[in-house]
């Protein structure tokens, strides 16, 4: 998956400074979201991005193909 951040923001022309100061979420929370770097996105950081950016959760992130990430933790099936 992949957060979008970077083409909402330039949509509505606000910076990701902005963001953070609308949203709560913290400055460097949002920087890994926007670079690719985010592993896993709180649910609260989610709606907090979709009130401040007036968007839904499918309009933020998007399906993409390519490698699935691992978190490091083995289940049943591994």
């Amino acid at each position: 998956m992949r957060i979008e951040l970077q083409k909402m923001l330039a949509q509505r022309g606000r910076s990701l400074y902005w963001l953070g100061q609308k949203s709560g979420v913290r400055y460097a929370t949002l920087l890994g979201m926007r670079e690719g770097k985010a592993i896993r996105v709180s649910l609260s950081d989610l709606e907090a991005l979709c009130k401040a950016l007036n968007c839904t959760p499918g309009e933020l992130l998007t399906l993409t193909q390519g490698p699935k990430r691992r978190s490091g933790i083995k289940g049943k099936n591994d």
